[in-house]
């Protein structure tokens, strides 16, 4: 027979080992309870357990692969144990019966043709009910449970993304006053080259300012100098004059 699809790895936790189990859509939780147990005449059970301490005992038509997918992405936060059990002795011992309760439905079965129940047929069956009602209770608490986990988990889920979201916003603020630190920081070092520029220009204007001034002042007592030979040679030419016989 071909299967329907590839086989899936399921990990069971056997007390203080883990078995890997292949199993597909069609697998009961009671195969692979089969599969894993110790040989032997113990009550087994699988137990799913997720988060600190929560866990629900799973029937034996439940399905392994039904039951992770309907934890979606937190398949990782739940676990399938193998619990050994005491299970105590079924009252009904019928064919009906499983887990020691019997099925809905079998109240057809005890009014047989009108006939008047004992009181302890009722009281069996009042217990029966009972259980009936624990165990939904129990499964009703169990999933309860689980959306609350479910529920923490992705509450911390989102705080943890707001908190990545708002230390994202922080370091864009961040890097843009880095940037505008680097333009001030380049723009004041602009300013300071001017400043060391504009103090070169005006030393070497300086410089330039005292070489015209001593220049001027050589220019003047040249000046003086040709003046005072010019002065001489007309005196000289007058004397000769003067001293020349008409």
């Amino acid at each position: 027979m071909v299967p329907s699809m590839v086989p899936l790895i399921v990990r069971v936790y056997v007390e203080d080992a883990v078995a890997e189990v292949p199993v597909t859509p069609d697998t009961t939780c009671k195969d692979l309870i089969e599969c894993v147990r110790d040989p032997g005449d113990e009550q087994c059970s699988l137990v799913e357990s997720w988060g600190q301490g929560c866990e629900r005992v799973l029937q034996d038509e439940d399905r392994p692969l039904e039951v992770l997918q309907e934890w979606g992405a937190h398949q990782d936060q739940v676990r399938l144990v193998l619990r050994y059990t005491v299970l105590p002795p079924s009252t009904g011992g019928g064919p009906d019966t499983r887990n020691g309760m019997k099925e809905p439905g079998f109240f057809g079965d005890s009014l047989r043709d009108g006939v008047e129940l004992t009181l302890s047929e009722l009281e069996e069956m009042a217990c029966r009910q009972q259980q009936q009602i624990d165990s939904q209770r129990q499964l009703l608490a169990a999933k309860e449970q689980r959306l609350r986990f479910l529920k923490q988990h992705e509450a911390r889920h989102q705080q943890v993304a707001a908190e990545h979201e708002r230390l994202r916003r922080l370091r864009d603020r961040v890097e843009a006053q880095e940037l505008k630190l680097r333009k001030l920081r380049a723009l004041r070092g602009q300013v300071d080259q001017n400043k060391l520029n504009n103090a070169s220009l005006t030393s070497d204007l300086d410089s330039i300012r005292a070489l015209f001034n001593e220049k001027e002042k050589e220019l003047s007592v040249a000046v003086a100098k040709v003046e005072e030979l010019t002065r001489q040679l007309e005196e000289l030419r007058r004397g000769r004059k003067e001293s020349t016989p008409p």
